[in-house]
């Protein structure tokens, strides 16, 4: 594989990253409606099979990311192997700094771009996950709905 199709398929990974998040936010944010509007008001049981149901999709969603980004830790490889052989371009170099260059943020060590982003999605994950157990269990929702009188048809 080339340098240019490898950093092609970096660049490619940073959309699927994107997209993924994208995904994670929408079904946590249908989820939470979900429990405003329709499940505040239901039994711990179907309380109970709408949060296995998010916790399918999340699954499937961090499925998804892990082979992802096993993918990017292969790509990478692969470009400290063509920089291994001294033939590593400014492109491939500015590629490979996400994961070699980073933040000092301790005399000891940096983190890098590339750990951020991992430590910010799996963490995410955990807190959102925590959240949803605290908010579909414990919080008591009030109901959200301002009742409407309709009278009679002019």
């Amino acid at each position: 594989m080339s340098e240019g199709e490898t950093v092609e398929l970096l660049v490619s990974q940073t959309n699927t990253l994107l997209s993924g998040v994208g995904v994670f936010f929408t079904v946590i944010s249908v989820y939470l409606a979900g429990l405003n509007y329709v499940l505040s008001e239901e039994s711990a049981l179907t309380k109970s099979i709408a949060f296995l149901f998010v916790t399918i999709s999340i699954g499937m969603i961090m499925a998804i990311m892990l082979g992802a980004q096993m993918q990017h830790t292969g790509l990478i490889q692969r470009l400290q192997e063509i920089d291994a052989e001294g033939q590593l371009t400014s492109a491939g170099r500015a590629a490979l700094a996400n994961y070699t260059d980073g933040v000092h943020l301790t005399p000891a060590g940096k983190v890098t771009i590339d750990a951020t982003v991992i430590w910010f999605v799996w963490g995410s994950t955990v807190i959102t996950f925590a959240a949803l157990v605290y908010l579909t269990f414990v919080y008591k929702w009030r109901v959200n709905v301002t009742p409407i009188a309709l009278g009679p048809a002019p």
